[in-house]
């Protein structure tokens, strides 16, 4: 399809595991057990490389210590025709292994005596002669290189370089079969499918090897391994005519292209590339790149001027011009599409509690590194209103010249100065943030924050349990009661027997009664008008939670039978709110603002607002 994918493995502990994801979007594909047959647990080393020359990558992988040495190989078109005509879904990782290996007996490169690390690697690293001369030339097959990482045995060389000469799952033949009788077997672990072309025991304690291409000298393009030792020098192995090996370490490489003469004594291990935020044009489009495939966008409110509570949001686009899946800004269907792309940055409320402050709100928010991202204005509303059809999508203030001034504050820093129209000001200070690309971490908890519906806590990716201290403010007359429970999924499911399925979703007759009573014990959060009050809680890990809260009342009210005396209880999910209201704002990181009156009251979402500081227990 155009992307690589991606293969990685884990080893170490448990049965080794391989597993292949798309590059395209990084779904899983596939699962491999390699070994299975083995009672290994230890280590792998992985390796990809065209070992049957049919211009699909093949998967090498080699025991780590502890193990028989052994060295596996899965074909990769096979891999393919398994992902592609859905029967992978179908299979356990044993069943792929089985069905996709490449070679019909083991391979053990260093012998039966050999316990020890297998490093492996792919490559062209034979030699490329004019004229035959009597050694070994590099065919279409990619060679499949091993490294014994401990005590080679006698009779072997650490470093070998083989040939897949053809067998199990091979469809035409190639330059490594019709030459397979010119020259006598010149290993003992020779095989009918795996040949050493060249073996040889490299200076320095060489631990990990890559094979690779490098300009030398004249000769651009050249096979190469690429080598590190045990004492943190790097080898260049060149196999130069009749494969007599040529080494060089890192520092002598003056011949090669682009080499730097005078490097530096303690180079970065591993040098960072500064995130970066450019303006597109005047349309409010930005770029965010970074050095991982990710980067964070950090947005910080430094001005409010409005009568009304909005919420900004992000949202990506396909290109500097701001279309979305071929359809361009202020044409039909612009505004859902766009909404359905959008991350919430946050609401601004307007009339703050005493204790709160608007001066430290920021967010954080990851977006794939390259993305042209632009902003919007959800104008005395929230996204996920509009998306329910509860507020009309006119509310809906996009990124232009009309409604936003943006500064360039630094290179990779902007001010964006909103105008909203609320007639508060014909200028533009009604919002004013700062947007910057960051490598910052993302705090723990919010990575369903800014998504639709997104006001929880997520722990699903966390192990242990999380430390919790809560800082509440109100300015309300209602005396509001904040709790939390757990949601089986992002939707807000609730599985209330504990057998892995959802049994509530909001919306359903009894949810709220299902919610409170679920709530956890011990974070029960309330406070004085006008006043502060502090808590701390427990949450466990690998888990989702969700606050609701109860208007001027009390979870025994709700939970005592008589439905006479219940009053409301608000959720962020709309469904279960009366009119579909939204009664839950985000107002920074793990930062909740509520609005605890009817129909969404006089939308303050300052009723009482929760901050919670999290931290690993």
């Amino acid at each position: 399809d155009g992307f690589a994918d991606v293969v990685v493995g884990l080893g170490e502990g448990i049965s080794p595991l391989i597993e292949v994801y798309s590059g395209k979007d990084y779904r899983l594909l596939t699962r491999i057990n390699s070994f299975h047959d083995e009672s290994f647990t230890g280590a792998i080393n992985l390796a990809v490389g065209d070992a049957n020359g049919d211009n699909f990558d093949d998967i090498i992988v080699g025991q780590g210590s502890g193990g028989r040495g052994l060295v596996e190989i899965y074909n990769g078109i096979e891999v393919d025709e398994l992902i592609r005509n859905g029967e992978a879904a179908n299979l356990d990782g044993d069943e792929v292994a089985d069905k996709t290996s490449l070679l019909s007996e083991e391979f053990q490169p260093y012998g039966d005596s050999y316990t020890g690390e297998v490093e492996v690697t792919s490559g062209y690293v034979l030699q490329t002669p004019d004229e035959p001369n009597g050694e070994r030339s590099q065919t279409n097959n990619a060679n499949v290189t091993t490294l014994a990482v401990d005590d080679v045995p006698d009779g072997h060389e650490q470093l070998k370089i083989h040939t897949f000469l053809g067998g199990h799952h091979t469809g035409h033949e190639t330059e490594s079969q019709t030459d397979s009788t010119e020259h006598e077997a010149e290993s003992e672990t020779d095989s009918s499918e795996m040949r050493v072309d060249k073996e040889f025991t490299p200076d320095g304690e060489i631990q990990e090897i890559s094979g690779t291409f490098a300009d030398i000298e004249e000769e651009r393009g050249q096979g190469v391994i690429f080598s590190r030792q045990a004492d943190g020098d790097y080898q260049l192995i060149h196999l130069e005519d009749r494969n007599e090996e040529e080494s060089r370490v890192i520092e002598s490489m003056l011949p090669l292209t682009g080499v730097n003469p005078n490097p530096p004594v303690n180079p970065p291990s591993n040098p960072s590339i500064t995130p970066r935020l450019a303006k597109n044009n005047d349309k409010g489009i930005f770029q965010i790149e970074g050095g991982q495939n990710t980067v964070k966008l950090k947005i910080s409110l430094t001005g409010l001027n409005s009568n009304t509570v909005n919420e900004l949001g992000v949202f990506f686009v396909d290109d500097a011009d701001g279309n979305i899946d071929g359809i361009a800004p202020g044409a039909s269907g612009y505004t859902q599409a766009a909404l359905k792309r959008s991350r919430v940055a946050f609401s601004a409320i307007t009339n703050t509690p005493n204790g709160f402050s608007n001066d430290s709100i920021t967010r954080l928010l990851e977006f794939d590194s390259g993305k042209n991202i632009r902003f919007l204005l959800a104008r005395d509303s929230t996204i996920d209103a509009v998306l329910s059809g509860t507020i009309d999508s006119s509310e809906v203030l996009f990124a232009d010249v009309s409604t936003l001034k943006s500064t360039e504050l630094s290179d990779d820093e902007f001010s964006l100065a909103w105008k909203d129209g609320s007639g508060n000001s014909t200028d533009f200070t009604d919002l004013v943030v700062n947007i910057k690309a960051t490598d910052d971490e993302l705090p723990l908890g919010v990575g369903l924050q800014g998504e639709q519906e997104g006001e929880v806590l997520d722990f699903s990716d966390i192990t242990g349990q999380i430390q919790a201290e809560f800082i509440v403010n109100r300015e309300a007359a209602f005396d509001n009661f904040v709790g939390f429970y757990q949601i089986a999924n992002k939707d807000g499911g609730i599985d209330i027997d504990g057998d892995g399925t959802v049994d509530l979703l909001p919306g359903d007759a009894g949810y709220a009664k299902a919610a409170v009573n679920a709530r956890l014990a011990g974070i029960d959060l309330s406070v004085d008008n006008q006043g502060t009050a502090r808590d701390t809680g427990i949450f466990e890990s690998n888990e989702l939670f969700a606050p609701f809260i109860i208007a001027n009342g009390k979870p025994e009210e709700i939970l005592d039978n008589d439905a006479s005396n219940d009053p409301e209880v608000y959720f962020p999910f709309l469904n279960n709110n009366p009119g579909q209201v939204d009664h839950v704002r985000l107002l920074a990181d793990n930062t909740f603002g509520f609005e605890d009156l009817a129909m969404g009251g006089d939308q303050d979402y300052n009723d009482i607002i929760i901050q919670i500081n999290l931290s690993l227990g």
